[in-house]
């Protein structure tokens, strides 16, 4: 698998401190911040009262796609090598999320993607 786009919704896999254990969790890559690592951020489908989660569903995608609803929380950022990734999950359309009282329009989520920077603007 290539590496993966800004933007892009994937499947990665979760390393505990127990090596026997692991979990399948999706993300969203926000940034490439070089040597293999990514910027990323929590997707779940737990509702939590977070003020910074943007909602997630399945008409969000143009290709792909996830299994339940979900929220992006953009509050919950951290780094992964993308040896972790085990595959893209979906390619959000940008302008599919709607406004979000916290963060504006959805679209400057995935705004980054044509960013030269290649950061997402959260």
């Amino acid at each position: 698998m290539g590496s993966p786009s800004v933007g892009d919704v994937f499947i990665m896999t979760l390393l505990y401190s127990d090596p026997s254990q692991s979990k399948r969790l999706p993300a969203l890559v926000l940034a490439e911040t070089g040597r293999g690592d990514l910027l990323l951020c929590q997707i779940t489908s737990k509702r939590y009262d977070d003020l910074y989660a943007l909602s997630l569903k399945e008409p969000y995608f143009h290709s792909g796609g996830i299994k339940q609803d979900s929220c992006i929380r953009a509050g919950k950022l951290f780094t992964a090598n993308e040896v972790l990734i085990l595959g893209v999950a979906g390619h959000p359309v940008a302008d599919a999320f709607p406004p979000h009282p916290q963060l504006g329009d959805g679209a400057e989520v995935l705004a980054g993607r044509d960013d030269p920077q290649g950061a997402v603007m959260v």
